[in-house]
């Protein structure tokens, strides 16, 4: 993966696609959120994946690189518990676990990028919006490439 994909998981960099799943999140994430639908993520975050448009909730359960990222976010769910004096999930875990999985995040060598993450990055290269919309074979070729949803990208 070159580094126009890369620069798209920098949360620091203004208008990557880290930076934009960021800001998203600050507002999906609210306090005014109902409780019990804040109590389904903590309870299945892979839910808030799919919610957050960053996972399709048609993909394959049984695909090997599906299975590989729901074990991954579950093992950033453990470690986001962790932290709270409780042990139970916070808004801001939930945040954290988020930003671990799809963002440049300090010390994990390993990130998933995003179809939106892809398709910043390809903007990045020089497509315009009007061929990436235009191009039904991006969508399919996203399906065919990552079957999991999210493609594993490792330092």
């Amino acid at each position: 993966v070159g580094p126009a994909m890369v620069d798209q998981l920098r949360i620091n960099r203004k208008g990557s696609a880290a930076w934009a799943l960021n800001r998203m999140l600050l507002g999906f994430f609210d306090d005014d959120r109902d409780p019990s639908t804040m109590q389904w993520y903590c309870e299945d975050p892979v839910r808030a994946f799919v919610d957050l448009a960053l996972l399709d909730k048609d993909s394959s359960q049984a695909n090997p690189d599906r299975q590989d990222l729901i074990a991954y976010i579950k093992t950033q769910s453990t470690y986001a518990k962790s932290l709270d004096d409780n042990g139970q999930m916070t808004t801001a875990g939930l945040v954290r676990v988020v930003q671990a999985v799809c963002c440049d995040f300090p010390h994990q060598s390993v990130q998933y990028l995003t179809r939106s993450a892809f398709v910043s990055g390809c903007k990045a290269l020089g497509m315009s919006t009007e061929e990436i919309a235009e191009e039904k074979w991006l969508e399919q070729a996203w399906k065919d490439v990552v079957p999991a949803g999210m493609y594993k990208m490792i330092s």
